[in-house]
């Protein structure tokens, strides 16, 4: 988690490099005109906790949690519509993330294993600014989903277990960020996003062979990270 941060506060400097920098178009033109389409890209690192409950014949329960983390990187597309200069930036925005995304829970004896692994994930969000010449700080927001994988593995265990299940996991997000504008086609960006990709279950015939649960699996976590846009227009 140390690793993780130095690394999100070495992200956040070189943003606030590119931001506050001299030679950005906040500095040559006082009036940008935010309105367009724009792709780009973005990285950034992710840490978060996944908790899995486990559900006994006898109604009983075990609650175990994993401190995840992880790198994240992908590309975006969105479109920004401001009505009149000075006034609100109204925008969408839809982004895909490949991850590394990790946590591992406690060991339970004989090497067996629990550990979740968020493989790939995107959101689409709503977005709303308010332009400070070049600049846009903003908020966000909307729907997110994910690819999320759990498994166990435990080949000294008796009898062995070696298993993983993925699925496909509908959540939302919300977050914020700022915007800045380096030339009139190009603008950086630095911003952070909290990701809940709620509860999956799963009844495992491996998982039976060494003791009889429904697994329940809760993904959520925090991503900041850096972008670049380019306006198509």
């Amino acid at each position: 988690m140390f690793k993780l941060r130095k690394v999100a506060l070495l992200l956040g400097g070189v943003v606030v490099c590119g931001v506050f920098g001299t030679g950005t178009a906040s500095a040559v033109s006082p009036i940008y005109n935010w309105t367009g389409f724009y792709v780009g890209a973005n990285a950034g690192v992710s840490g978060g906790q996944f908790h899995q409950t486990y559900a006994y014949s006898d109604s009983t329960f075990s609650y175990d949690a994993a401190r995840a983390t992880g790198f994240s990187g992908g590309v975006q597309a969105g479109v920004n519509f401001q009505p009149g200069a000075g006034s609100l930036v109204f925008g969408a925005e839809a982004d895909f993330q490949g991850s590394t995304l990790m946590g591992t829970y406690a060991d339970y004896g004989a090497d067996l294993r629990f550990g979740t692994n968020v493989d790939w994930w995107g959101t689409a969000r709503a977005r709303i600014g308010l332009p400070l010449g070049g600049m846009l700080p903003f908020v966000t927001g909307g729907f997110a989903y994910g690819h999320v994988t759990s498994f166990i593995n435990g080949p000294t265990y008796d009898p062995p277990v070696n298993t993983a299940w993925s699925t496909f996991s509908p959540g939302w997000t919300v977050g914020g960020g700022v915007e800045d504008a380096l030339k009139q086609n190009l603008t950086v960006k630095l911003e952070y996003l909290y990701v809940d990709l709620g509860s999956a279950a799963h009844d495992d015939p491996q998982v039976d062979a060494v003791f009889p649960a429904i697994i329940t699996t809760k993904v959520s976590f925090s991503t900041l990270r850096v972008g670049l846009n380019w306006k198509l227009n």
